[in-house]
């Protein structure tokens, strides 16, 4: 930005604009945020043309299926166990209202006003016709506003839906009346085990039992109507947010719903095998996803310097105009990905570019926010240089959208999209070989410094649940809503957490028997000390060692044969040293396990999956479900670039590379 003479020149558009009388600069006094800061923000509530809906408080509603089926696996249960922990700790004094409505073959609405005796029940017995019984002042409270009643509902609750016969579900329905409760927008957070089979919004048994990689899964990839991609674009409109909580051992086409997340910035949580082995997990994850910064009726724009076009935005948005992107929620996990191409020649004279981002939203507070942020790239013509300025972590981000892209869209097989994602690694690998190497050397691998763990996350990729094989451990009848799944988690992942997803993270605990400083905190910055990181290989698993493995949406405690019986007692519970049952590792009461523990919470509560640890001990059955993310490790039997180690693939890229290179 140039400043003379009392004025600035805008980066974008290049004309002078005045500068207040007082400007906040080292020779002004005035606060100008705009200029001294690359990321501010503004409370713009007063100024009418930057409101939407009538601006106050958010909205909650919870939405819970009370068939059989939630009964019976513990869904509901959990669910009023977390409500009952989780309202008077975080909104005990919260001007955030909310809305309780179970729904099966019919719905049901709960007035709970501190003011009633006892809470009352209104019910719609026909799907097909669904209204609301209560209006808004009713039916959405404050916390304190309904916390005896409340309290009374999740007590008297299981009692009422004991003998419950229902087996059909109305979710459709159900969601159908958000939107009249909701007239300034808000959050609805479903808890759900079976697919809509009653009312609007019916989903139909799709044959699921396909081969991966088929022509047939490309089918179950898309929605097998347009009744909840239409359903979502009205949320959206209304800046009405959708988060699933889907518990189910069968299929229930998530296909169909997620557009329900996707276009309303919404997040889901998936549970295919869920008891109440998973009840603290619930906990955490729905705690994390009331207590994180979030905001709603949210408006996204990106501006970029002269020639630069935006190409393309990616993330859990709606688009109403070509300019902006909808968000009717937007929360601290919110991640986006925005292509650029340039379509003018090269300034020799302009040095950096501009890019600004502006985000204006409702918080929690009712107020309407102005956030903005500014960032300046630097440019060059040297090759060298971009790829030694070259983000790993973006790189992968482009790479895997693309490849999601294709998944939804382009309608190909998952062998051709995973070649697809080592072809583009290949271009960028042969590139920086051709323009950047001093010698080019035909037996030699050359890689970038900046890009040099591309190749392992590339296989790593290729591996995940996302593009690779799902096996050992993923129940048959579930695999296709598990691709939907994690097509849908990668969405709402920071950059942080998407590295874990390509290359888990496998730690040496057994070293922290014999180093007290590991799993404590450091004076200087407050963070965890953790143990040594091995590779992801079959080989780095010692007999009388004790690994953690973190790949995010599971957490794994491998246990060695001939680990040390002093250590096993101080970190498992004397059931579980017997048996080579599938068990929860739980916390002790001893230096060892709250240690590990420490280690544990330190990232469970900065994500947005939060798994418990499972015991795995070598030689069990279990093993195989850590195996598999071994991603360092091959299957010899297979020809797929998924099935190689990590070895054979570098000789693969190599191999590529220099077919490239010789056909140019």
């Amino acid at each position: 930005m140039t400043i003379s003479n009392g004025s600035y020149k805008c980066p974008f558009c290049g004309c002078f604009n005045d500068l207040s009388p007082n400007p906040s600069l080292p020779f002004l006094d005035t606060p100008m945020s705009e200029l001294q800061h690359p990321s501010y923000e503004y409370n713009v509530s007063s100024i009418s043309s930057f409101k939407h809906l009538e601006v106050e408080a958010p909205c909650i509603i919870f939405l819970m299926e009370t068939t059989q089926r939630t009964l019976g696996n513990g869904l509901v249960s959990s669910w009023m166990m977390s409500i009952e922990r989780i309202l008077p700790t975080l909104f005990g004094d919260s001007p955030v209202r909310f809305g309780f409505i179970t729904f099966d073959s019919q719905i049901t609405f709960y007035n709970l006003c501190n003011s009633l005796s006892m809470p009352s029940m209104h019910v719609v017995s026909d799907p097909e016709h669904s209204f609301s019984p209560l209006d808004g002042s009713q039916f959405l409270l404050r916390y304190r506003e309904s916390q005896l009643n409340l309290s009374r509902l999740l007590k008297c609750l299981p009692d009422i839906l004991k003998d419950t016969p229902a087996t059909d579900s109305c979710l459709g329905a159900a969601l159908r009346i958000t939107p009249k409760l909701l007239k300034n927008g808000g959050k609805v957070i479903v808890f759900m085990s079976s697919m809509p089979n009653i009312g609007p919004g019916i989903l139909q048994k799709r044959n699921h039992y396909v081969p991966l990689d088929s022509t047939q899964e490309i089918l179950l990839n898309k929605p097998q109507n347009e009744y909840y991609s239409k359903l979502s674009v009205a949320l959206a409109k209304n800046s009405i947010s959708v988060d699933l909580f889907v518990a189910s051992p069968s299929y229930v086409d998530l296909s169909s719903l997620s557009p329900l997340c996707k276009n309303t910035g919404g997040q889901l949580y998936y549970y295919p095998s869920y008891s109440s082995y998973y009840q603290e997990q619930l906990y955490r994850e729905l705690f994390r996803n009331l207590s994180r910064e979030y905001g709603y009726d949210a408006i996204m724009r990106m501006r970029c310097g002269q020639g630069f076009v935006i190409k393309a935005e990616h993330g859990h948005c709606i688009k109403f105009t070509d300019t902006e992107m909808s968000l009717a929620q937007v929360h601290s996990d919110s991640t986006f990905l925005i292509e650029f191409n340039y379509e003018d020649s090269l300034d020799p004279s302009t040095k950096f570019t501009p890019f600004q981002i502006a985000l204006l939203y409702t918080n929690t507070n009712g107020q309407r926010m102005l956030r903005i942020h500014n960032l300046s790239l630097y440019i060059c013509n040297n090759m060298f240089k971009i790829y030694k300025g070259a983000d790993l972590d973006v790189t992968l981000s482009y790479l895997t959208w693309e490849a999601i892209q294709q998944i939804v869209e382009a309608e190909l097989k998952m062998p051709k999209i995973r070649k697809k994602v080592i072809s583009r690694a290949v271009a960028i690998l042969a590139s920086y070989k051709k323009y950047c190497a001093k010698v080019l050397k035909d037996g030699q691998l050359l890689l970038p410094e900046a890009l040099k763990y591309l190749p392992i996350y590339c296989l790593g990729l290729c591996k995940t649940p996302l593009l690779g094989p799902l096996r050992a451990g993923t129940l048959h009848h579930t695999l296709a809503d598990t691709r939907q799944y994690y097509l849908l988690l990668y969405g709402n992942l920071p950059l942080s957490d998407q590295s874990v997803l390509y290359y888990p993270l496998l730690f040496e605990i057994h070293r922290m028997m014999f180093t007290e400083k590991l799993g404590t905190t450091r004076e200087e910055n407050d963070c965890i000390i953790f143990p040594g990181q091995v590779r992801l290989t079959r080989s780095s698993l010692e007999e009388d060692g004790i690994y953690l493995l973190d790949c995010l949406h599971h957490l794994y405690l491998w246990i060695g044969k001939k680990v040390s019986p002093l250590i096993l007692e101080q970190l498992l519970p004397p059931e579980m040293l017997q048996s080579d049952d599938e068990f929860v590792v739980p916390c002790m009461e001893t230096d060892l396990s709250r240690r590990l523990f420490a280690l544990l919470d330190s990232r469970r509560m900065k994500r947005i999956l939060s798994p418990d640890l499972h015991l795995i001990k070598q030689g069990s059955n279990l093993e195989q479900k850590l195996l598999k993310y071994l991603f360092e490790d091959g299957n010899p039997s297979g020809s797929d670039v998924k099935d190689f180690d990590y070895y054979n693939f570098l000789c693969y890229v190599h191999k590529q590379i220099q077919s490239l290179l010789d056909s140019n």
